[in-house]
């Protein structure tokens, strides 16, 4: 199993892509710890675009588990619809999930991914090569 012994944290893992990832993970011998804003079983609440819910989550993850090695920026979100119908609230939660939440994770799981070698991967979309019809 390539992650025995491995703690990864998984952001956006009550469903889609964040779960499937989460999923693989702990068949590879992961400790997996998923966040989201969604109720799922064996993930925390968090919201990634507060940081101080971040902080504290990461800080959970380090005091229960010694460190972080694998951080995965899963959780995403997008708002069909007509451009002109978009809202600034809802700009502002995509910019807020999908780039600042990202920011979060990394700035706080950074000091454990460093003192154990870890890794990031950020999970983003096409969207910004391919346009799509809503």
């Amino acid at each position: 199993m390539r992650f025995e012994g491995k703690v990864a944290l998984v952001t956006g893992a009550a469903s889609g892509i964040g779960a499937a990832t989460a999923a693989l993970l702990a068949q590879e011998g992961a400790t997996v710890v998923g966040l989201d804003v969604q109720d799922a079983e064996g993930v925390r609440r968090c919201d990634v675009a507060n940081r101080d819910q971040v902080r504290d989550a990461v800080a959970a993850v380090v005091a229960e588990h010694g460190g972080i090695d694998v951080l995965a920026n899963v959780a995403g979100l997008v708002r069909f619809g007509r451009f002109e119908d978009l809202t600034q609230a809802d700009w502002q939660l995509q910019l807020d999930v999908n780039l600042t939440g990202p920011f979060n994770t990394i700035q706080e799981a950074m000091p454990s991914l460093v003192e154990r070698r870890g890794c990031i991967v950020n999970v983003g979309s096409i969207a910004g090569l391919k346009g799509q019809a809503y």
